[in-house]
């Protein structure tokens, strides 16, 4: 739409979050040598740079948002590290089982393959599942969860209340 001179387009930063989020009832993906070995594999940059000046990686430890006044800087951020990533994963559980990646909508899918490829990079075997938003939301349901890894996005506005679905069933 940009390129076509019957539109004028105006860009702002919006404070979706994508994310990834683990089963922590997962035996190897609640380990939190794992969860560092994701974290630490993970090229933010390399993810977000398919969506070009559409998204912004994250500066802190946490998702709390661009401009968003409810957030806790203090957190680092997990560095991107493949050698660390092999250290924590050689520590956890993990034991070349496939693990899967639920996702919906096509943008995260392709976050999705970004991650199954850097997390196959230190020896994670990766499997993506996508569905729409209401199978997302059967599959990870709070009584009977599906998943071992998310990956998913929403909005975190300046009104603290809209934390509420990131730590509420």
């Amino acid at each position: 739409m940009e390129s076509d001179k019957r539109f004028a387009t105006y860009s702002y930063t919006v404070n979706n979050n994508s994310y990834i989020g683990f089963n922590m009832e997962d035996p190897i993906c609640g380990d939190i040598n794992f969860r560092m070995a994701v974290a630490s594999a993970i090229n933010r940059e390399e993810i977000v740079a398919y969506r070009g000046k559409y998204i912004v990686p994250g500066e802190y430890g946490t998702f709390w948002g661009y401009g968003t006044e409810f957030k806790d800087t203090s957190l680092e951020k997990i560095p991107y590290d493949l050698e660390a990533a092999k250290e924590y994963l050689a520590k956890s559980p993990y034991n070349g089982e496939t693990i899967e990646i639920v996702c919906a909508f096509s943008d995260l899918l392709n976050m999705s393959q970004v991650m199954q490829e850097q997390l196959g990079a230190i020896g994670i075997n990766v499997s993506i599942n996508q569905t729409d938003a209401p199978g997302m939301n059967a599959y990870t349901a709070w009584d009977n969860n599906q998943a071992q890894m998310v990956c998913y996005t929403g909005a975190w506005t300046s009104v603290a209340s809209s934390c509420r679905p990131y730590f509420y069933s």
